[in-house]
């Protein structure tokens, strides 16, 4: 079955497929921290809004050093995705490095944009 996707800030349409042959899809953890223009500009809340469009769960939080540091779970195709999308961010973000670790799934439930730095 195929879906498509809107973003409300984008005119850009998303094409996903979900197909039921595979409901044992292996779900992925990356740990993922986006440096440049990342803070003050709805980096994190964006990031959730692609996040729920992508059926990733996790959360994402800014950093002290001025980065943003997400935690991710998902099929590896839209983990991917998302990758991509943390390169560009936002439209008012200037994203200058993106690094990403595969961990161990902590099975997450939602995405949560956490306040604050931590």
């Amino acid at each position: 079955m195929a879906c498509f996707l809107y973003s409300y800030q984008e005119p850009i349409r998303f094409y996903l497929i979900f197909n039921s042959d595979f409901p044992d899809m292996d779900i992925k953890h990356y740990s993922i921290r986006v440096y440049g223009k990342v803070q003050g500009v709805f980096f994190r809340a964006s990031a959730r809004h692609r996040a729920q469009l992508l059926d990733i769960s996790g959360f994402t939080k800014n950093e002290r050093d001025g980065s943003v540091y997400i935690e991710a779970e998902g099929s590896e195709k839209n983990l991917s995705l998302f990758i991509g999308w943390c390169h560009e961010g936002p439209e008012r973000a200037t994203v200058t490095n993106v690094e990403v670790k595969e961990g161990p799934v902590k099975n997450f439930t939602g995405f949560e944009v956490k306040r604050g730095m931590i």
